[in-house]
């Protein structure tokens, strides 16, 4: 269920979350009651971007599935992705990407629950 504040501004991105991270990063002292709303929209909106070239490059190979190859491909080949991720380091295609734990709280819980309901299942 979305956020109060993801549903008022329309966004996927939760705006608190965004604030969060914000937050537990340090990454500025003081900020604005907007700036959440902001950044959201501003991070929704390149992924909307980089997906939507990286559909392009799926269509292209005639595959049905987007796969890492393919957002690599759409970075390189669209010249303001490339210009944006310029000083970025691409791993191998098959290695799996570090995801913050600060990204993903909600899916650590879920999962703790889940193992907890099953060992009170068990016994």
């Amino acid at each position: 269920m979305p956020s109060k504040s993801a549903e008022q501004s329309g966004l996927i991105i939760p705006p608190g979350r965004v604030g969060s991270i914000l937050q537990a990063k340090h990454l500025t002292r003081r900020k604005s009651k907007g700036v959440n709303v902001t950044v959201a929209a501003s991070v929704q909106a390149l992924a909307a971007v980089l997906l939507d070239a990286a559909a392009e490059e799926c269509e292209r190979d005639g595959v049905k599935t987007v796969q890492r190859d393919h957002v690599r491909n759409a970075i390189v080949n669209n010249e303001a992705l490339s210009e944006m991720f310029r000083n970025a380091c691409f791993t191998e295609v098959n290695a799996t990407p570090y995801i913050s734990p600060a990204i993903m709280p909600a899916l650590r819980r879920k999962r703790a629950t889940k193992k907890s309901n099953k060992e009170l299942a068990e016994d």
